[in-house]
């Protein structure tokens, strides 16, 4: 990763030889989710959640058709997990709710190829993307159903990012990932892309084999001062 970046700074500097270099403020929108698996024979339900993100973006010129597009967000990512059953001893039942909200400072660099028209291009690129995170929270709500008898419900509100030692939700803070968006920027410098970012770290690993990645449907706005 440390020469990636090396690498990535070389290019970005090399690159002022080759055009202008342009920046500008975008805002995310984007459906965040998760894809897990746990070690226990319960299986949760998953509901993507509505989740935003801001930023600021360069676009590296490198030939006529190639750029670097590398970008710093704060990035919301997380999702919602329900499952019930029957509990241990089979004479009641359990509802339980965890929301997970994890906010990450992401650091997505994507090489773009650019196809000119008339007033606008379309770009598509990819590559990877550094998170680090940042705070969260994890929110569990579960309750106990007796026949008969008022349900008891019982609410953990834990640190996304404190060990589970020290009463957090033991997620792990980098998460790698990689990145993949297909776009329309016009003359003016206004730029609208759909993308998508598949997380590869386990950010909850277990002696159980569960584990936990982050992924991401975006949507993203932004403008690049200076225009074409």
């Amino acid at each position: 990763m440390k020469k990636f970046i090396l690498i990535t700074a070389i290019v970005a500097v090399s690159a002022t030889s080759f055009g202008q270099v342009k920046f500008g403020p975008q805002v995310t929108a984007s459906l965040a989710t998760a894809s897990i698996e746990t070690g226990e024979a319960t299986e949760f339900k998953k509901t993507p959640q509505a989740a935003f993100g801001l930023g600021v973006l360069a676009e590296i010129p490198l030939t006529e058709n190639f750029s670097l597009r590398p970008s710093l967000n704060l990035l919301q990512k997380g999702v919602s997990l329900k499952a019930s059953g029957e509990d241990d001893g089979g004479i009641g039942s359990f509802d339980a709710k965890i929301t997970n909200k994890l906010y990450y400072a992401e650091l997505p660099v994507l090489a773009t190829w650019n196809v000119a028209l008339a007033n606008s291009k379309l770009y598509f690129g990819a590559g990877p993307s550094l998170g680090v995170g940042l705070f969260g929270k994890s929110k569990a709500t579960y309750t106990i159903n007796f026949p008969g008898m008022p349900g008891m419900t019982e609410t953990e509100d834990a640190d996304a990012f404190k060990k589970e030692e020290d009463e957090g939700a033991g997620f792990k803070r980098v998460d790698l990932s990689a990145n993949a968006v297909a776009g329309v920027q016009w003359n003016s410098g206004l730029y609208v892309n759909a993308g998508y970012l598949h997380g590869f770290s386990n950010l909850q690993k277990d002696e159980d084999g569960s584990s936990y990645r982050n992924r991401s449907f975006q949507l993203t706005v932004g403008f690049l001062l200076g225009g074409k």
